[in-house]
């Protein structure tokens, strides 16, 4: 097997096979699966080119996908968030976060129903709300049609956010982002979150 730079070193596999199910016996080796997503998801490379050295790309798939409905990904995801903040001698849950949202165009591959045009950025696309800590660690992520307004995905992204980090008490936001009251003032404040811009 080659060893492509998006390989897992021996002590990346110990901390990702925390969360798998290694003890039952199967065809392909899980850490081959997940050499096989990090080369896919860093390279950009479509799923049918995946190099021969990884499983066929069926099974990487049929794996990828089982892992990000099961929420295994987002777990691993959050776990890595809360290690980078602590070797950072930060607590593991963050108080604040950043938002901020992007236009992108669409792909040849995208569905329609998954499109829309935001008018101010003249782009037919996707639309992605961002929330990261003060250090730029991903806190979470909202994707929507473009033709979505930011204070209406700014809420979507707040409920999910609110669900997954608990110590959040502020959010720094732009004028794009107004929330109940009244829109001059420039504190906020949505449940136990308080927005600034």
């Amino acid at each position: 097997m080659i060893s492509y730079p998006t390989c897992l070193n021996d002590s990346q596999w110990q901390v990702m096979k925390s969360f798998l199910n290694i003890k039952r016996k199967r065809k392909h080796d899980l850490r081959q699966i997940l050499n096989a997503i990090f080369y896919l998801v860093k390279t950009g490379c479509q799923w049918r080119m995946l190099p021969g050295e990884f499983p066929k790309w069926q099974i990487v798939y049929y794996y990828f996908n089982r892992w990000k409905t099961l929420g295994v990904i987002e777990k691993v995801r959050c776990f890595l968030v809360k290690l980078l903040r602590v070797k950072q001698g930060k607590s593991t849950e963050p108080s604040v976060g950043i938002l901020d949202a992007q236009s992108v165009k669409s792909t040849l591959v995208s569905k329609s129903s998954n499109t829309g045009y935001d008018g101010g950025k003249k782009i037919k696309g996707i639309k992605r709300h961002i929330v990261v800590d003060a250090s730029g660690l991903l806190l979470c992520i909202v994707v929507h049609p473009a033709s979505m307004a930011d204070r209406k995905g700014g809420k979507v992204v707040l409920e999910k956010l609110s669900n997954r980090w608990h110590g959040i008490k502020k959010i720094f936001a732009d004028g794009a982002y107004p929330l109940p009251g009244k829109a001059a003032e420039k504190n906020q404040v949505l449940g136990d979150m308080k927005w600034r811009w």
